[in-house]
């Protein structure tokens, strides 16, 4: 996974940042895009600047310039409320990486039931196995979501459209009972718009195009 957190807030209008963001011109000598680095191993000055890990890119899995530049772009069209933006190789790893990050055993989760059928698997699976309770809920259920809430729900995972069935879910109206509640708002996006899901009530977000 590739992380970034330091994207600069920007004044211009999204149709801008969208093919500016992600650019130095300077750093590139002149060329309006980004190199592709393909590599692996990172060389360091000193050895202790490698014990130290001193340094912006450690290992090729882990990000280049190239994945730096992406993550600038979709900082830069979500906004100055974004925290950072994560890199995953799939949809289904970024929803698994987030659910692993935020549940322990003992915890309850929420997942809209229209959701990517690979996650079902996950949750029934991997999750349960590892002690998580897992409830399925109507992607159309609204503001009805807050009589499912238990003192140890920590997520509520949504998907709109739905996989498949392509259901609206009224996001606004979860968010703000699972943020009232203390519980993440994860969000799953099968649309191509990066402009406004902060603004929706995400905490934390994949998106698809």
């Amino acid at each position: 996974m590739s992380f970034s957190n330091d994207g600069p807030s920007n004044p211009q209008k999204p149709e801008t940042r969208l093919v500016t963001a992600g650019r130095d011109t300077k750093g590139q000598r002149g060329f309006v895009n980004p190199a592709v680095f393909h590599g692996s191993t990172v060389l360091y000055s000193t050895a202790e600047d490698l014990h130290a890990h001193r340094a912006e890119f450690n290992y090729g899995r882990h990000g280049s310039p190239t994945t730096r530049a992406l993550q600038d772009v979709l900082m830069s069209l979500e906004g100055p409320q974004c925290a950072g933006v994560g890199l995953t190789p799939s949809g289904l790893a970024s929803i698994t990486t987030t659910l692993l990050s935020v549940l322990s055993a003992g915890d309850h989760v929420l997942v809209t039931d229209n959701v990517y059928r690979p996650s079902h698997n996950f949750c029934n699976g991997m999750l349960v196995r590892y002690g998580v309770e897992v409830s399925y809920f109507d992607p159309l259920i609204g503001a009805g979501i807050e009589s499912l809430f238990k003192p140890n729900t920590k997520a509520a995972l949504v998907e709109t459209p739905g996989s498949q069935s392509f259901e609206m879910t009224d996001i606004p109206a979860i968010a703000e009972i699972a943020h009232a509640r203390g519980a993440l708002h994860i969000g799953l996006e099968n649309v191509d718009d990066l402009k406004a899901d902060l603004d929706r009530g995400f905490a934390a977000l994949k998106a698809a195009a």
